[in-house]
């Protein structure tokens, strides 16, 4: 693997540095690349405003923030989306402005969590968003919002290296931003801000997306939406659904609609019943799912707010709280492995905001200090986007 040329020289140094000593750590190897597994938890941090990732480490006790790192991807251009490989090896992102999709290689061993190699970039047809793998990690899906590409960028995933190979496009509608494959890995779903409308795939043997149905959610008069997408697997059955429910907000709407995914007696089917839009009470837009499946978060960008809902064990939401602490411009959301903590990118003052999730209620309570920079010195203007942590592939990015 190769080191990116955009990284600073001392940077690249310091990751080959990095590197050979990992392989020189015996104990134990990680899934794919064959280095020492990844210990502790952390967060992963996109930057729109100056073209960096900042990493965390995460206090699995209190789930205080720390930070470790800040890598200085693409200075002057926009970093967007984030995915993480089920692995938590290998972390890819989006460059809007330069049209690719980069992939980093995450420390293991003694320098578990930080950034130390950087593969690509690798073209996608024009403004990539959102970024989402399927669960096996063998395929990678990149929207393009810009101009009039109205596709997704399709990718094969090296298993040992994260190294992509383009799988050509498939078709989407009008600006197409937000994407989330389900829980089985058989279905793909993409929010097109343009139309507005859902998107509904199948992903094929190859990894490809084979388009189902199209489903509209508001109208063009009503302004751009939908953003973001989500998708649960319910614990509840049913004869009229096959158990999942795909969640996807809508900050002109302020609602997140709701589609049921409908089963059919033979075979695998990726196709929605009627939506249902439940209110957010706030411009929703960054979305989070516990990992029980019991709480969705939604964060609602100008509305300065995070609302909780809870989920029935068929998918349905009801909304059940709201904080206003420590919001600002929250974009992205994230919930850490154990369930414990969520994290919020305030893009309007550079930070992130840490809170303790109530495991019965869903409430937030502000963790130490509230919040922390996502860069040392602090930068209001770095423009933290999108947030992931060791635990998903969950995608969340804001539309410039």
């Amino acid at each position: 693997m190769l080191s990116s040329s955009r990284l600073p020289r001392f940077t690249r140094i310091g990751l080959l540095a990095a590197l050979i000593a990992l392989i020189g750590l015996g104990s134990g190897c990680g899934p794919t690349n064959n280095l020492p597994e990844l210990t502790g938890e952390y967060a992963y941090v996109a930057n729109a405003g100056d073209g960096s990732i900042s990493v965390f480490s995460i206090d699995t006790t209190t789930g205080a923030l720390t930070l470790i790192q800040n890598v200085p991807v693409m200075p002057g251009y926009r970093v967007f989306g984030l995915a993480l490989h089920w692995s938590n090896e290998f972390l890819y992102s989006t460059i809007d402005d330069a049209s690719e999709v980069e992939e980093f290689d995450i420390g293991d061993g003694s320098y578990s969590g930080q950034i130390f190699l950087h593969n690509g970039p690798y073209p996608a047809d024009n403004g990539p968003r959102a970024v989402a793998l399927n669960p096996k990690g063998t395929y990678l899906f990149a929207t393009n919002y810009g101009g009039i590409a109205q596709t997704v960028s399709q990718y094969t995933v090296n298993q040992s290296t994260g190294v992509l190979t383009a799988n050509g496009t498939a078709p989407t509608g009008v600006r197409p931003f937000g994407i989330a494959v389900d829980p089985a890995g058989n279905c793909a779903y993409v929010a097109n801000t343009g139309d507005p409308s859902v998107y509904e795939y199948g992903i094929t043997s190859t990894g490809t997306l084979s388009f189902g149905t199209k489903v509209s959610v508001g109208s063009p008069s009503e302004g751009p939406g939908p953003e973001l997408v989500a998708v649960q697997d319910n614990p509840s059955k049913t004869t009229a659904f096959n158990g999942e429910t795909v969640y996807v907000t809508d900050d002109n709407l302020g609602v997140v609609h709701q589609l049921p995914v409908i089963e059919r007696f033979i075979g695998i089917s990726c196709e929605t019943g009627d939506v249902l839009d439940v209110s957010a009470k706030g411009k929703a837009f960054g979305i989070a799912l516990h990992p029980k499946g019991t709480f969705l978060f939604t964060g609602n960008s100008s509305s300065n707010s995070i609302s909780v809902f809870l989920v029935a064990s068929t998918g349905e939401l009801t909304l059940i709280g709201q904080t206003t602490t420590n919001a600002r411009g929250v974009l992205s959301l994230a919930v850490d492995l154990q369930g414990k903590f969520l994290y919020a990118a305030n893009y309007d003052n550079g930070t992130i905001a840490q809170y303790l999730i109530n495991p019965i209620t869903g409430g937030l309570t502000p963790i130490g200090t509230g919040t922390v920079n996502t860069e040392n010195p602090a930068n209001s203007g770095s423009g933290p986007i999108t947030i992931v942590t060791t635990r998903s592939s969950t995608t969340i990015i804001h539309k410039l």
